[in-house]
């Protein structure tokens, strides 16, 4: 309405001032009326815009980026934000309703693929604005502990041809490329000082796809070709011998349908030692059985339990066979035959278990949360237990075996055969951005003005009061987010030096670690994630937890992550008392609140104090903001 009316009071100006020039018969040259029409043009286009910008649709896909939107947008214009804060981007399956949303919007904030892949295909439209790391200028992170490789693996080999391969993995390459050195050698740690000065090195030797590969006193590399599924490089090997590799990246995480080192013949190559040492890759999860353990029990009762987790079972029932063994390997080929036997013995909620020559199956009872076994033995001595699917996947509360004191009762020795269960659906591989950089908040001051000048972007020059009010929101949320940084720095300098290690499963707060002076260790980066429960590297990580004279376990959920309770139960390291928000915000709060509840949360683990009243101030001033 207020747009016609201004369109007739212009059109009524410019009729009378034409009219007024004809009765004083002056003479009206076509270039002043064409000027005096440009001029009312501008004047109703500033007007237009200025309406415009009120009635603009914006939509914020991530919790995180809406919150930090509606840091920086106007009081007069509203932002949608597309995920509840319930839901995990990182599994984020856009429907209907959302894409129809994202369509009519007239512009969609995110942070991007690598934290959200659903993006990916919807980054280039002209409407999107990422604001995550891809989009900021942003150095990544700075880690106390960051070798130059992530992997090494010494090879035994003869003199012969062989090719290492690189598979993408659901569409896309783990990272783009990849160094790799490759020596003559046969011991990892004499030549890892070596290696890591050749990765570091600006001298380098670039390979792509059908490259061929000699051990040499560079480091390669590895570019992997994109419009190939499968990016292959060849080996050639000219004296017998061992020979260490070191690569950048794990490269497993290459590994799609096969192993990744092979021979002429197609025969898996495995290596002869390892770091970190993650077992054999050949056989690529075709076992009967996913976990074995061998137990020393005395004569008597136990329990066995199987408890939902999330609200149910892992799986509604599962293979067991239970052998008067002390070896696993002794005893995995007849375990094997028992569980793809026929006949087998159904089991149900308090039966009885026995060692047996034939595979019980577990029937989990639907109606309780938990479902118990009676194993009964009659002879004090080892034990061995095959299981279908990991027993680590149906821990709820507490360990799985106990005996009729409650005490629980561990392994002596444990083989996992697949992966680390069955129900991974939160996945943290970001290829080779780590998209967490919100966790520094001089990040985020990036953020917000990338945010500030693509909404200016919509208002006309003329609009000085809206434009005015965008930038006084973006000084705001810097100042605040300028204190938090001065807050942080003044919370953590209360931690006694040598406790500042930061150990959670995923790596996700490398930036934070980075910013404020911590090491950061990510157990998945350590173990692998397909292999995180092999007894090699949870002693492995036991020792290096004890060497590192860690403090405390961070948990990312709520329950614990099994990974971390079996690592807490064998190290006698405590889990905080609170969880770490590692993908985004907290189901109440806003982005300060996630970072004063992460830093307090730290602080007061690891020896500090923690002056929560000036950081909830912080969160305070920030709501604000964004109301």
């Amino acid at each position: 309405m207020k747009m016609i009316i201004i369109f007739i009071y212009l059109f009524n100006f410019m009729s009378i001032f034409k009219r007024q020039l004809l009765k004083e018969k002056l003479f009206v040259s076509k270039d002043l009326l064409k000027s005096s029409f440009f001029a009312a043009s501008v004047l109703l286009f500033g007007f237009n815009s200025e309406l415009l910008a009120s009635d603009k649709s914006y939509v914020a896909v991530e919790p995180l980026a809406c919150d930090l939107v509606q840091a920086i947008l106007p009081n007069s214009n509203k932002v949608r934000c597309l995920i509840d804060r319930k839901e995990d981007v990182h599994d984020l399956k856009i429907n209907p309703r959302q894409a129809n949303i994202l369509n009519k919007a007239d512009k969609v904030f995110t942070l991007g693929k690598e934290m959200t892949p659903a993006m990916r295909n919807l980054e280039n439209k002209a409407n999107t604005v990422v604001i995550g790391v891809s989009a900021i200028d942003v150095e990544p992170p700075s880690i106390e502990n960051g070798d130059a490789f992530e992997w090494a693996g010494v090879f035994d080999l003869s003199p012969g041809n062989y090719t290492w391969s690189f598979s993408k993995v659901d569409g896309e390459y783990a990272d783009p490329a990849m160094k790799m050195v490759i020596l003559e050698s046969g011991d990892i740690e004499d030549s890892e000082a070596y290696a890591s000065e050749l990765i570091k090195s600006d001298k380098t030797i670039n390979m792509k796809n059908n490259g061929i590969l000699i051990p040499r006193n560079k480091s390669y590399n590895l570019k992997f070709d994109q419009n190939k599924d499968k990016t292959i490089f060849s080996l050639n090997i000219k004296k017998e011998g061992k020979y260490a590799f070191y690569t950048e990246h794990m490269p497993f995480e290459f590994e799609a349908d096969e192993h990744f080192f092979k021979d002429v013949s197609r025969n898996d190559i495995e290596p002869i030692s390892q770091e970190p040492d993650i077992g054999g890759h050949s056989d690529h999860g075709d076992e009967a059985f996913e976990w074995a353990g061998t137990f020393e029990l005395t004569k008597g009762n136990y329990k066995w339990s199987f408890a939902k987790v999330g609200g149910e079972y892992a799986d509604p029932a599962m293979k067991m066979v239970i052998l008067e063994s002390g070896d696993i390997e002794t005893s995995e080929d007849i375990a094997t035959e028992l569980l793809e036997a026929d006949k087998t013995i159904n089991r149900n909620n308090n039966d009885i278990l026995v060692p047996n020559d034939r595979a019980y199956v577990l029937n989990f009872d639907q109606r309780k949360d938990k479902t118990v076994f009676n194993l009964e033995i009659k002879r004090s001595g080892k034990y061995s237990f095959f299981t279908e699917h990991m027993p680590f996947e149906f821990e709820s509360d507490e360990h799985f075996l106990k005996d009729l004191s409650g005490s629980d009762v561990e392994p002596i020795a444990q083989l996992p055969s697949g992966d680390d269960g069955h129900h991974h659906h939160h996945h943290h591989g970001h290829g080779s951005l780590d998209p967490h950089v919100w966790h520094d908040p001089n990040n985020i001051i990036k953020m917000t003005n990338l945010i500030s000048k693509n909404l200016k972007k919509d208002i006309s020059f003329i609009n000085r009061e809206e434009r005015r009010s965008i930038n006084n929101k973006a000084n705001e949320a810097k100042s605040i987010l300028e204190d938090l940084n001065d807050w942080i720095i003044n919370q953590v300098s209360t931690i006694p030096m040598s406790n500042r290690i930061i150990v959670s499963k995923h790596k996700a707060l490398d930036y934070y670690g980075s910013a404020f002076g911590f090491e950061t260790i990510s157990l998945l980066d350590t173990l692998g994630e397909s292999s995180s429960l092999r007894p090699s590297n949870i002693s492995s990580v036991l020792a290096e937890l004890e060497e590192d004279n860690v403090k405390v376990l961070f948990p990312e959920q709520k329950p614990v992550s099994k990974l971390l309770k079996n690592l807490s139960r064998q190290s006698s390291i405590p889990l905080a008392d609170d969880v770490i928000f590692v993908d985004g915000l907290m189901m109440k709060g806003n982005t300060i609140s996630v970072a004063v509840h992460n830093t307090c949360n730290i602080v007061n683990s690891l020896g500090g104090i923690c002056n929560r009243d000036l950081g909830e101030n912080l969160e305070n001033k920030w709501n604000i903001l964004i109301n």
